[in-house]
């Protein structure tokens, strides 16, 4: 029954009677279908002809998984004055590329990272991450994700995302609240 949907779903996709833009669209139209995030991984299983699907899929994945790390790193930091750092120095390790020490592991990514995103994955979306899906990967897109999902607010500037400190601690501005629950029922009630 689940299988059927998600190929109506993929269906919808391929026919571009749907076509989700961002992690944002793409998040409201599985809602909206009754679908669990944790599926993500089915769908890009059955969309292997839709490659802007499964590439839409993947960096939602990633974001989720960045996201969890992102909020214990917050949530463990016992100093607020040093919130900006602890923050900049997560953003580093995730969206940075690795120093040179650590050529000739997977993909531009840091490799005890690596690791713990391909196991974070295959728990929770049945998803299998491969180096060639991580080369495809859009470290704005990423980033924007992060810091909608997590409410982060960074400084306008050009961010090199090919080095290993893309970012300082003068780059986080703020941590706006994210409440999901009332945006949801604000979309579905209207504005007041």
């Amino acid at each position: 029954m689940m299988k059927l949907r998600f190929l109506s779903w993929v269906a919808d996709f391929g026919s571009l009677e749907l076509s989700p833009v961002d992690g944002r669209t793409l998040t409201d139209f599985m809602h909206t279908r009754g679908l669990q995030m944790r599926s993500l991984g089915q769908i890009v299983k059955l969309s292997e002809k839709l490659s802007h699907v499964q590439s839409l899929c993947v960096h939602e994945m990633i974001v989720r998984a960045f996201k969890h790390i992102v909020q214990s790193v917050i949530a463990a930091t016992s100093d607020m004055r040093q919130l900006a750092l602890t923050i900049a120095a997560v953003l580093n390790l995730l969206l940075g590329v690795p120093e040179s020490e650590f050529s000739g592991s997977s993909p531009a990514v840091h490799p005890l990272v690596w690791r713990w995103l391909v196991a974070f994955l295959k728990k929770r979306y049945q998803y299998e991450l491969t180096g060639q899906h991580y080369d495809d990967v859009r470290k704005y897109a990423i980033l924007r994700g992060l810091c909608h999902k997590v409410g982060i607010e960074l400084a306008p500037r050009d961010f090199v995302m090919d080095s290993a400190f893309p970012f300082c601690k003068q780059d986080i501005i703020s941590l706006v609240p994210v409440h999901n629950k009332l945006r949801a029922h604000l979309q579905m009630e209207g504005n007041f």
